[in-house]
């Protein structure tokens, strides 16, 4: 082996371990995370308020049968564990494009732009005017969100509780693919009037710390593809174009090579 095939063979070693730990760079999420003295993270965890659209489920009890009835029809009706995702829905009562939800004997009541808990206060004491000592359960129906772009199993998505950050909306998509830019994850949020647009990187451990983090209802998520994916496709377009023009051109030589 001559010195030139050493030299070229030494080269060709340290790019690729260069190449490597920048692939590594870019695939690891919360780089250097725990490996210092911040193992704890602040649950920054943002307030998420009411929309129109939303579903709220609300059960009301009172010591009167034909007022639970009223508010509850599906109760005693078959397996209540089965029962409860569907009823949560069927009993569900939505937000109006106004901001009011309406309900048998309580009529109209404003819970947009309210917390959960704030809605269940609302509904409380407009109840108390009506019923005698009802109890009030108030709970948000649907939690869905779309996720998009990079990722195994993209599409709408549904969780059963307001407590999901965004490694465990990934999680439920099958997670980011090879070609997915985890250092620039798009997530929309919209809010009564506006939506907000932030880029995230998932490969920075500070995003734990974030309101970002924490998934809300109807967000939108956008894992984006890597440059060397659309470098790779579109040089791969561009040489089965050279590939196909080489071809015909062979074609050609043949034909005029037979006269």
């Amino acid at each position: 082996m001559t010195k030139l095939q050493k030299y070229t063979i030494l080269l060709g070693a340290i790019i690729l371990s260069f190449t490597s730990c920048s692939q590594q760079k870019q695939l690891t999420i919360l780089r250097d995370i725990g490996q210092q003295s911040d193992t704890l993270y602040q649950k920054n965890k943002p307030t998420y308020n009411l929309q129109p659209s939303d579903i709220l489920y609300v059960r009301i009890i009172t010591q009167d049968e034909e007022i639970n009835k009223m508010f509850n029809p599906l109760l005693g009706q078959g397996n209540t564990s089965n029962m409860q995702a569907g009823s949560m829905y069927i009993m569900g009562f939505d937000i109006k494009d106004s901001g009011y939800i309406e309900m048998p004997i309580l009529k109209k009541i404003m819970v947009a732009g309210l917390t959960l808990d704030q809605a269940q206060d609302s509904i409380t004491s407009v109840a108390f005017k009506y019923l005698k000592n009802p109890q009030i359960i108030v709970k948000l129906h649907s939690f869905e969100f779309a996720i998009l772009g990079e990722v195994k199993s993209p599409g709408m998505k549904s969780y059963g509780t307001y407590d999901l950050n965004l490694l465990e909306a990934i999680a439920l998509a099958g997670d980011i693919t090879y070609n997915g830019n985890r250092q620039n994850i798009v997530l929309m949020r919209p809010s009564q009037k506006e939506y907000q647009i932030f880029r995230l990187d998932l490969t920075d451990k500070n995003i734990v710390n974030s309101e970002q983090f924490f998934i809300q209802p109807n967000d939108v998520i956008y894992v984006e593809p890597l440059k060397s994916t659309l470098f790779r496709e579109t040089t791969s377009d561009y040489m089965f174009f050279v590939s196909a023009m080489g071809s015909v051109l062979s074609f050609i030589v043949l034909i005029l090579s037979l006269r």
